[in-house]
């Protein structure tokens, strides 16, 4: 609209055009905006039509879903594997391959085998689906820690239900664990579970955890005398730690094997601090010895209340401690324990040498009963006479005739100091210097002419040879 004052001037002025007035800036109307569809461009500029493929007006963009927290990859899926994509694929490759350790069916494999197979378990979700499977009474039971609570008949009505013919994660899990074990177990383990393979089948499934007890059944027969059996090799510990010249190390790997093979059958050995320390008493190191007696005092005292976990790790720690000392080697003796096994030994060899001492002198009493003497003067000999087929050796050769003769492969002389036919040499003989000897032959029927005299060996000189052995056993008398 005009103002007076323009129309005033246009009325005096009517040949002049008015000035030019600019416009005042009318705002539009406000226009709501359009979603862009999936794919849509940008709205054509000036607002009007989309470009082509899209709408028109400002683009909503949909914000990102928030991330999942899971500790492996394997966790993020709670429901079945996709066997087609990729990344399913290759999470059952790597779960399928064989454990750290190679099960040969060895004893002390089996708490190795346990701890790979829980940690298989942990890292693909296994634990979640598969592990706790109920007993007869619906209680449920680990099958790693607890398999000897489980029966083959409770492990195959729980997969009746949750795996045969199932179309869900818990049938695939015990299909990958059930290859993992395979993998893992050595070709004599596999040899010897071929003729129990139905027991590891439900409706020709084959199950996980029926496996793994035919695993343990290679080392552990599962029956009530295998709880007696464990129970009894905990209560001779002393003898074990000996057995393994005292390497702590070993010992307690050896005590925790038996400790989880009792607690799979639901068992435990309520005396086990009282065995341990029985045998670590037994361990000859001082330091050690006297660390783990002040222990054991303060055990029975009441002063400490302590477990046989406990002890174990105590003992370990000392151990450790003690074998870093490079100044006193592990396994020294006190100097008490050096002393009496010093004070051992000498006994042992005294009662040897006496043993010797009593069988030299029943001999020598037994020879000097074979002298004989004649009219009671000291070192005269008188011979004894020979008899039956010996009987040749008294008769002496005719004059003119040859002193020595052959019997046998052995060469006699005839010897005018025994008046006999021995084998020494009459120049030989002891009896020519006056001393006392024994006879050239025993009168025994029982001998042949192979059997060498001692006739020729005074009592003299056994006498001389009997005082140098006292003397060197240290005997008087």
């Amino acid at each position: 609209m005009l103002t007076r004052r323009m129309a005033a001037n246009l009325n005096a002025n009517p040949g002049v055009a008015p000035a030019a007035v600019p416009p005042v800036p009318v705002a539009p109307p406000a226009v709501p905006p359009v979603p862009v569809p999936p794919g849509g461009g940008a709205p054509a500029p000036g607002g009007g039509a989309p470009a082509p493929g899209g709408g028109g007006g400002p683009a909503i963009i949909n914000p990102r879903p928030a991330p999942v927290f899971a500790l492996t990859p394997a966790l993020l899926n709670v429901g079945f594997l996709d066997w087609s994509k990729s990344e399913n694929v290759k999470l059952y490759t790597k779960a399928i391959e064989k454990l750290d350790v190679k099960f040969e069916g060895k004893p002390d494999q089996v708490i190795l085998l346990a701890q790979a197979t829980q940690n298989r378990a942990g890292l693909y979700g296994f634990d979640r689906t598969i592990m706790n499977i109920p007993d007869s009474t619906g209680v449920p039971r680990n099958i790693i820690t607890e398999h000897g609570l489980l029966s083959y008949d409770d492990i195959k009505a729980w997969a009746a239900t949750s795996i045969v013919g199932q179309q869900t994660r818990a049938a695939q899990d015990n299909m990958m664990l059930y290859q993992c074990l395979l993998n893992s177990a050595s070709e004599d383990v596999k040899k010897k579970l071929i003729p129990k393979s139905k027991d590891h089948k439900a409706d020709e499934t084959y199950i996980a955890a029926m496996y793994y007890k035919g695993l343990i059944s290679t080392v552990e027969v599962e029956t009530k005398a295998t709880v007696a059996f464990i129970r009894t090799k905990l209560t001779n510990l002393k003898g074990k730690i000996k057995s393994l010249n005292y390497d702590i190390d070993l010992f307690h790997a050896y005590v925790e094997q038996q400790v989880t093979s009792l607690a799979s059958h639901g068992k435990i050995s309520e005396d086990l601090t009282v065995y341990l320390f029985q045998a670590y008493e037994t361990v000859p190191d001082e330091d050690f010895n006297k660390i783990l007696k002040m222990k054991q005092s303060d055990y029975h005292m009441g002063i400490t209340d302590l477990e046989s976990k406990d002890l174990i790790n105590y003992a370990q720690k000392c151990f450790d401690v003690r074998s870093t000392n490079t100044e006193s080697p592990w396994l020294q003796k006190s100097k008490e324990v050096i002393e009496f096994e010093a004070m051992t030994a000498t006994m042992e060899t005294m009662k040897a040498d006496n043993l010797k001492l009593t069988k030299a002198l029943k001999s020598t009493n037994k020879m000097k009963g074979k002298v004989k003497k004649g009219d009671g003067s000291k070192g005269e000999f008188k011979p004894r006479a020979n008899t039956g087929k010996y009987a040749w050796k008294d008769v002496a050769p005719k004059p003119g005739e040859d002193l020595t003769k052959k019997k046998g492969d052995k060469n006699y002389n005839w010897c005018p100091h025994h008046k006999q036919w021995t084998l020494h040499k009459p120049d030989d003989c002891k009896l020519k210097d006056g001393k006392t000897a024994f006879p050239a032959e025993t009168p025994d029927e029982s001998r042949d002419d192979d059997d060498d005299d001692n006739s020729n060996v005074s009592v003299e000189e056994n006498k001389a040879e009997m005082k140098s052995f006292l003397a060197a056993c240290n005997i008087n008398g």
